[in-house]
């Protein structure tokens, strides 16, 4: 059967206008574009169904496409479900713990240096095998006492908190070092019989340290810290901590 003049310039429209509908699909938004197309009866993919009876051509596109959007659908999906399994296994590699810092204050013009100890806290998650963040609380417990030209002045260390990322490598089955690098800011206390001064200072912190495992869920941290290196002061510590995953 001849197909008529007039008709052929309809398929030709149509033809033009489905490619057009069909173009995002070789984009981003190739999925939504692929479910408008299964809800709008006026899609091309219909029209080729319509005229399937007396022109057979196409019939090869329209499969090509099916199973081109059946191939993205299943990638999408594949997507998801590793997105998903990755939030599952984040959330088992947060961690909290507790550790001890020997902590020594350096300030210019006093030749003693103050020796202070700190508890801190410390709450993570990590992101990955190398990557880790970050916060910590610490209190000081305790002073020192310096000579400042002939007058002894008590040092205390009052607060010390900050965030910081870890980045490091499991060199062993149970050893991973690792370097650090955050902020902090801490308060510390001078104190003579009758008078006392508090200051607050913030500053880049940057350290080195390495976890050793216990067993699956307790961890040994030791650590190296300089905490404020700013304005004359500077503030540095050795840490020995325990760690456990949940």
């Amino acid at each position: 059967m001849q197909t008529p003049m007039y008709m052929n310039k309809i398929l030709m429209i149509i033809l033009k206008a489905n490619n057009w509908l069909l173009s995002p699909l070789r984009g981003w938004d190739g999925l939504s574009a692929a479910s408008r197309l299964q809800v709008r009866p006026k899609a091309g993919r219909y029209v080729y169904y319509s005229f399937a009876s007396w022109l057979p051509i196409n019939l090869k596109i329209i499969s090509t496409y099916k199973e081109n959007t059946m191939y993205k659908s299943v990638a999408y999906a594949a997507l998801g479900l590793a997105c998903l399994s990755s939030n599952v296994t984040l959330a088992e590699q947060n961690y909290a713990g507790g550790s001890i810092a020997f902590i020594d204050y350096a300030e210019e013009g006093i030749s003693d240096d103050a020796s202070l100890t700190m508890i801190a806290g410390r709450l993570g998650t990590k992101f990955n095998e190398h990557l880790s963040g970050e916060i910590r609380i610490g209190l000081g417990i305790g002073d020192d006492s310096v000579d400042v030209f002939g007058t002894d002045v008590d040092i205390e260390l009052d607060t010390m908190f900050g965030a910081y990322v870890r980045g490091g490598i499991q060199a062993a089955d149970s050893f991973y070092p690792y370097v650090v690098l955050g902020y902090t800011r801490g308060k510390v206390t001078a104190s003579v019989p009758g008078f006392s001064t508090s200051e607050s200072e913030s500053d880049v912190s940057f350290g080195i340290g390495a976890d050793v495992d216990i067993n699956d869920k307790l961890t040994f941290n030791a650590e190296y810290m300089n905490y404020l290196d700013k304005d004359g002061v500077e503030v540095d510590g050795f840490s020995l901590g325990i760690v456990t995953k949940f």
